[in-house]
């Protein structure tokens, strides 16, 4: 495989950097100034959202789902998602290139890993983010080991373009992958370390080394005298599509299918050609194969036979190379585009196939023939690879006389789809919640097998990214009945795979053949466990049993050492290999762990019946394997972390065998002094990783043991009670206590991780981890008091209703879709409105809720008055009324009127008001907006309808609340309306898809003086319908639009007031926009020609901007910057629909905000200004009187000197000094002195 290599090891230098020091680049502040919107609130689709922090933080990382991540930490503690999976990854190590360059490696299930197609393996640089696939296998990958500068890989998967599984490899860069001396395995491998004395162990569920066995159907393979009919899978070619050149027009031979299923040679069975003609049949499936076994049966009708054809693959137009058995010589002989066909022979002849190639299609040509003309009576083509399809349509042919062929059964209706993008039809269902739970679609796989043995049982699942539905893809429940009478077997598969991938499903399970009533099956059924959606889509495609009994019989069960500085290591009888013979038949060692010189072992085994005490985990030593205290454990161990004398352990366990220790699925046992000790009281679900990592615990950096598995729960202890949970605990050994129960706040509380490697000094940890993202649903509020905020609104789902799926894919929004904030008569209340069943206070509320912030935020709204089913799009509350107008697609009855796109609520009385509006009419009545004139009681209905009642106004309708009657505002307009604006108090602008005045037109503007008119500005110049609009200015010079084009995409364009500008290409391909809004910034950007430099624009839904996901983005007029990321319990991406305000927007008075100690300084300036002008008028006042009335200089004569002292004791009254100063300045009477 060395060459295959060549390119990818050429190019691994330059796609790898020098190892230095990871960073992590924040991303700036937006310096949004939102001081003149009051409080603000976010609508969208969604159960996390976060603000954009960190260069690559992407929505796919905001909440745990099926694929994994690998995450940096953050200084402030937090996870940053660095690159991400379509599926799981199970390990991790890193490798060391000679030349310097370092690159972490993992492992999984996956089919890409940063969008780069990769499947099970990749090479990554946390440095660059680049990753580097390195094809070769195909399969899962669970297990890594990187030494020196060689990787030991082991898993469920095989190598390209073979037929069966390895299991085990290593890879470097300078060979590419290379087979291990014994072969591999026989089954999967779990587990790899390096033992002290620098030997390789693996641990899995393999009972011999070399290829797993390719005889799948069970039957022996004792050599070449064996009927390999009985070893193979015949290939349908009954359903085949054939046809044929140069047929017979003789009635009853002119037919090539015949031969499919023909018993003799005969009319109706026998293909004949044309006398004297050299003819050729072709056959197209609706599945792909790779044949092992051609049988030919040749005619004798008439005389005719064949003697010579070639087969040909298709559509590779490949003549293939075939081998049979000379009947002369016993000799096996080759031939290729001339293969001999006896004419003496009545009977199958058999060719097998030298190379294993794939197609849906073949051509046989008769080049050779005896008699008048060549024919044929017979055809079957055999197969080593043993599939069960769901479409039952394409297994085992049904004229061919089988015991227990390969079959399959559904349950609920399934719909067939074309092998256009997969090697075969497959079945789709698109189910909602309520129909998940029901559990009334399956799909039962019933194979052929024909012997008992032992078995990796796979299932094929085509990738989402050909059928374009990634975004609503589900994961299925697996139940296995492989025994008869015994227990069955239960898994989870994920089918968010991005292109087509296999799971191992089990692995070396024995299989019963069928028996009387007993056939062993693999039922697929979605899982019920899935939230945040409305309806999910779930595949079937395929299974298949590989027998594992071919493989050469070594001995060994589940555990193996392998000696790389011994030249033939096929053979092992060390201390390590042969510690399985302890154990009970097809033991599976899932973990290993070293510590110090020991090895301990877990898994899924029990002790034979010569043993005792090796239940679940035991330790290999320098002497051999001893069993640990209490004879092990009552339950499976699948995860084991040493940690200096201590290792931890976590499974499906409970108790300890004996004694009854109370554990709960984790344990830690002392290797001292012999001890178990519980954590806690343990976990309430089976766990199935555990890594340690540094975290910082009450202002300390503790060591914390994380666990990770199908659990829910810590369970209360101490005093302490049960800790809600997400399949992810954190416990501190030095507090001897759960971190839930120390820090009930601690970010690391949801999620997975499945292992941690070391990388420059820094931790990257690699699962499903919640960034710091904010846990809510459908709305937000943004807070901007200083920094900025998201805080979750009481909205709590109903139980048992979940949003609807992706947005893009719909043609309506759904979740919260628009609010609105309600402030009068000292109220507090938030609206929110949509597509979603909440819960209130006094019941269920659908599509519009009301939190009342002046009562704890009890929760209240529309019941079931118009059903489930309608989404609003629109809400107002005019200036002078207390009535909340909402609109959207809705209609139903409401007391004895019908109403429909519109209703009013009475926010006073808390219920519908008791007049409603007369039902809008037309087709697929929907209000987009609602707008009141300025200084009127006119509101202003705008959306997609006919008319208001019997009053004909399309599009826009005019209300009056006061008189409740529907006006039109004038003729002229007719068409869908999307958006709508005051430009000033005459004048209304309007945006969607209409007429005005006979003229096709994107936009309008309507004059109250009762006139349509077109927009300035062609439409023309448009790709599309606006569908949202927003101004730069308190005018309409400069205007915002986007829409859809004619073909679909996204644009955005600006009005300068002379021209339509084109915004670019910043935003990727499908990106989708629902809300458009210019907003401030307090520090000003480049000058440019689209956005004013105090000035960014907001967009919202769901956008592409390079490699990033976001609901919400910035544009400065030359660069888009991610602002809001926002995803779904699913895992999927979320989208926002809007973000509404308690004040409209203008753009006046956009200062920069002033600090509190500033504006106090100012109005303290202020007022001392007033207290001088005050006192200055005063004097001034006093001056002019004193003109006025003259001035008498005093008697200059003598006085005595008590006349001055009395003259000095004179008061003047507080009314006299300031009487001058009242109305009209007039002197007063003196009041009495005091």
């Amino acid at each position: 495989m060395k060459s295959s290599w060549l390119s990818t090891l050429i190019a691994l230098p330059s796609l790898l950097s020098t190892v230095h020091s990871l960073q992590i680049k924040t991303i700036p502040d937006p310096a949004l100034n939102l001081n003149q919107l009051g409080r603000i609130g976010i609508a969208g689709d969604f159960d996390a959202i976060s603000f954009y922090e960190y260069e690559g933080q992407d929505e796919r990382s905001l909440l745990p789902s099926g694929s994994h991540s690998i995450f940096a930490r953050h200084p402030d503690g937090g996870f940053v998602p660095l690159v991400s999976s379509d599926a799981s990854i199970s390990a991790a190590c890193t490798y060391d290139f000679r030349n310097g360059t370092t690159a972490v490696v993992v492992g999984g299930n996956f089919t890409s890993l940063g969008s780069v197609p990769a499947r099970g393996i990749a090479l990554f640089d946390p440095n660059s983010r680049n990753v580097t696939s390195l094809p070769g296998l195909n399969g899962k990958v669970s297990a890594l080991l990187c030494d020196r500068d060689v990787i030991y890989v082991g898993g469920e998967f095989r190598a390209d373009n073979a037929s069966t599984n390895v299991n085990a490899m290593t890879w470097d860069h300078r060979n590419g992958w290379r087979e291990l001396p014994f072969e591999g395995f026989n089954g999967a491998v779990k587990s790899i370390i390096k033992s002290d004395n620098q030997t390789i162990v693996f641990g899995g569920a393999f009972t011999g080394v070399g290829k797993g066995g390719n005889t799948t159907t069970g039957g022996s393979d004792s050599g070449p005298d064996e009927d390999a009919t009985k070893r193979m899978q015949i290939i349908n070619l009954q359903g085949a599509n054939v046809g044929s050149e140069r047929a017979t027009t003789e009635p009853g031979f002119g037919d090539a299918s015949k031969i499919i299923c023909s018993e003799r040679d005969g009319p109706g069975e026998t293909w004949l050609m044309e006398d004297g003609a050299y003819g050729a049949l072709t056959a197209t499936t609706k599945f792909g194969f790779v044949p092992k076994l051609l049988r030919l049966r040749n005619t004798k009708i008439g005389g005719r036979s064949t003697t010579e054809f070639r087969f040909t693959a298709l559509p590779l137009t490949g003549i293939l190379n075939m081998t049979y058995i000379d009947p002369e010589t016993k000799e096996e002989r080759s031939c290729e585009s001339r293969c001999p066909l006896r004419d003496d022979n009545e009977e199958w002849q058999e060719f097998k196939f030298v190379n294993n190639i794939g197609m849906d299609a073949f051509r046989i040509d008769i080049s050779g023939f005896k008699g008048p003309g060549g024919g044929l009576s017979g055809l079957e083509i055999y197969s080593e690879q043993s599939y069960t399809f769901a479409d039952s349509d394409i297994n085992a042919p049904r004229c061919k006389k089988l015991a227990s062929p390969s079959n399959s059964t559904t349950e609920g209706v399934w719909t067939p789809q074309p092998k256009n993008f997969v090697d075969s039809n497959y079945l789709s269902v698109e189910l909602t919640e309520s129909q998940i739970q029901a559990g009334t679609h399956s799909v039962t796989f019933l194979p052929e097998i024909r012997k008992d043995g032992g078995f990796n049982v796979l299932m094929f699942t085509p990738g989402c990214i050909n059928d374009g539905t990634c975004q609503r893809r589900g994961k299925v429940e697996i139940e296995a009945q492989l025994t008869e009478g015994g227990e069955p077997l239960r898994t989870i598969v994920s089918q968010t795979n991005d292109f087509d991938k296999f799971d191992v499903l089990f692995s070396n399970e024995k299989v019963d053949a069928p028996s009387g009533d007993f056939r062993p099956s693999v039922k697929l059924s979605p899982a019920k466990d899935q939230s945040g959606f409305s309806s999910l889509i779930f595949v079937a495609h395929k299974v298949r049993f590989d027998s594992t009994s071919s493989s050469e019989d070594s001995g060994l069960n589940g555990i193996y050492e392998y000696n790389p500085s011994v030249k033939d290591a096929k053979n092992s009888d060390s201390v390590i290999t042969t510690s399985g013979s302890k154990l009970s038949q097809r033991a599976k060692v899932e973990t290993l762990a070293l510590q110090g010189s020991n090895i301990f072992v877990g898994g899924q085994f029990s002790s034979n019946k010569d043993s005792e005490g090796y239940n679940s985990i035991f330790e290999v030593q320098d002497n051999g394997a001893r069993t640990l205290k209490d004879n092990g454990l009552n339950g499976n161990v699948l995860a084991i972390l040493a940690q200096g004398d201590v290792i931890y352990l976590g499974g499906n366990f409970t108790n300890t065998q004996v004694n009854n220790k109370a554990l709960n699925r984790v344990a830690a046992f002392n290797t001292k002094d012999s001890t178990w000790s519980a954590l806690g009281d343990g976990l309430n679900g089976p766990v199935t990783d555990i890594v340690s990592f540094k975290l910082n615990v009450t202002d300390k950096e503790e060591t914390a043991i994380a666990f990770s598995g199908a659990f829910t729960e810590i369970r209360g202890s101490g005093g302490k009670n049960a800790a809600a949970v997400g399949g992810l605990a954190v416990w501190i050994p030095s507090k001897n206590g759960w971190l839930s129960h120390i820090d009930s706040k601690a970010l690391v509380q949801n999620g997975s991780i499945s292992a941690m490697v070391n990388y420059d000094t820094k931790d990257l940890f690699i699962g499903s981890l919640p960034s710091t993202a904010e846990f809510a649903w459908g709305a937000v509020e943004l807070e901007h008091d200083d920094d900025l905020d998201l805080q979750p609104y009481a909205l709590a789902r109903a139980n048992g209703n979940r949003n609807q799926k992706r947005a893009i894919a719909q043609k309506t929004l759904n979740g919260v879709v628009n609010g609105a904030f309600y402030n009068k008569n000292d109220k507090n209340l938030t609206i929110l409105a949509g597509r979603f069943t909440a819960q209130g206070a006094n019941g269920v509320v659908h599509s519009l809720a009301i939190i009342d912030g002046n009562d704890g935020d009890k929760l209240s709204g529309l019941g079931d008055e118009l059903g489930s089913n309608g989404t609003f799009y629109a809400l107002h509350v005019p200036d002078s009324s207390d009535k909340l107008f909402a609109g959207g697609s809705i209609q139903g009855t409401i007391g004895d009127s019908d109403v429909a796109g519109l209703i009013i609520w009475d926010v006073e009385k808390k219920a519908l008001a008791e007049v409603q509006p007369s039902a809008l009419q037309g087709n697929n009545v929907l209000v987009h907006e609602i707008l009141s004139q300025p200084g009127t009681e006119n509101v202003f209905i705008g959306g997609s309808f006919d008319s208001a009642g019997s009053l004909s106004c399309p599009g826009v309708c005019i209300y009056d609340y006061k008189s409740s009657q529907w006006n039109r505002p004038a003729s002229g307009l007719s068409g869908s309306v999307s958006a709508m604006k005051w430009v000033d108090k005459t004048h209304l602008l309007v945006a969607g898809n209409m007429t005005a005045n006979e003229t096709t037109t994107y936009l309008a503007i309507y004059d109250t003086n009762g006139k349509w008119n077109a927009f300035p500005g062609k439409s023309s110049d448009l790709p599309g319908p606006v569908k949202a609009m927003c101004l730069e200015s308190d005018k309409a010079d400069t205007i915002f639009v986007t829409g859809n084009s004619t073909q679909g995409e996204t644009y955005l364009m600006k009005w300068t007031g002379k021209e339509w500008k084109d915004f670019g290409s910043g935003l990727g391909k499908g990106s989708v926009i629902n809300h458009i809004q210019v907003l401030p910034v307090s520090e000003s950007h480049d000058a440019n020609d689209l956005l004013k430099t105090s000035h960014v624009l907001l967009a919202m839904g769901s956008l592409s901007i390079g490699s990033t996901t976001a609901s919400a983005a910035l544009f400065d007029g030359k660069t888009w910057t991610p602002f809001l990321l926002a995803a779904k319990s699913s895992g999927n991406t979320g989208y926002l629909a809007k973000l509404f305000s308690e004040n409209e927007q203008t753009f006046k008075g956009n200062g920069k905000k002033l600090a509190k100690g500033l504006v106090i300084l100012i109005a303290l300036a202020i007022s001392l200004a007033l207290v001088f002008l005050l006192v200055l008028a005063g004097i001034l006042a006093s001056y002019i009187r004193r003109r006025q009335e003259g001035y008498e200089p005093a008697p200059q004569g003598a006085r005595s000197a008590y006349e001055k002292q009395a003259d000095l004791q004179d008061r003047l009254p507080p009314s006299d000094l300031f009487s001058s100063i009242g109305p009209g300045g007039m002197r007063r009477e003196p009041s009495p002195m005091l």
